[in-house]
């Protein structure tokens, strides 16, 4: 019981940042192309934030592979790379749909559908480690 209670803690420390810093991204980015609404500010504004998700996907998996155990490791490990596999195709696919749109519209566009897979992955394994802390919580 000890150990479940240390962990929880450890967890909650590592959690609540990690929400608060998830709505921050969005939050600084939305800030940053406010400052600047061209085409190319907007661009760099999400490129600093696919960035920034790609940190924090990365910081929560890390979290994660020290919390599960062995079979629970092995599963998201697997995940992960057919993730990473999803996401190039994915990637591929959007370079070669927004070719078949002209103006500079697109370019924004295209780049904000590539930053929100790698947002989304983030989001969905900080889900899966608030589901360990609040299961934890209740033991």
């Amino acid at each position: 019981m000890k150990k479940k209670v240390g962990i929880l803690v450890v967890l909650s420390l590592l959690v609540i940042p990690s929400w608060s810093l998830a709505h921050f991204i969005s939050e600084e980015m939305d800030q940053c192309m406010e400052k600047d609404p061209s085409t190319s500010g907007q661009l760099e504004c999400m490129e600093i934030a696919l960035d920034k998700w790609d940190e924090e996907l990365n910081r929560v998996y890390t979290i994660l592979m020290t919390n599960l155990d062995t079979e629970s490791k092995e599963a998201l490990q697997e995940s992960q790379r057919r993730w990473i596999k999803f996401r190039d195709s994915e990637l591929t696919f959007l370079g070669c749909y927004y070719e078949n749109f002209s103006g500079t519209m697109y370019v924004p566009m295209q780049a904000y559908s590539e930053l929100k897979i790698t947002k989304e992955r983030a989001l969905k394994l900080h889900g899966y480690l608030n589901f360990i802390e609040e299961h934890l919580w209740f033991q």
